[in-house]
């Protein structure tokens, strides 16, 4: 992946891979020095963080003719029905 990012330079990065561990150090550095800032937004707003990022790709998305399908209305209600929803289990 860091050849990736040196090659492609992307102004951003969305971990959705389902392989855990892909953005190490090498990768973080790399963005750094083709962009001017990162962003790492905290855990505990990652959900909330992730619809806004996603609501944007759509739209923009929408905007130039890349989407396949009719996108409803209300994008933000649309991107967090799709958006996956943990269940926690309490053992005690």
């Amino acid at each position: 992946m860091t050849e990736a990012v040196k090659a492609l330079k992307p102004t951003a990065l969305i971990g959705v891979s389902g392989k855990p561990k892909q953005f190490n150090r090498a990768i973080v550095e790399e963005m750094a020095r083709n962009n001017a800032y990162v962003l790492f937004p905290a855990l505990s707003k990652i959900r909330q963080v992730s619809v806004k990022i996603a609501t944007q790709v759509v739209k923009v998305a929408q905007e130039r003719g890349l989407t396949t399908r009719p996108i409803p209305q209300d994008v933000t209600a649309y991107v967090e029905s799709l958006q996956y929803q943990p269940v926690y289990k309490n053992f005690a």
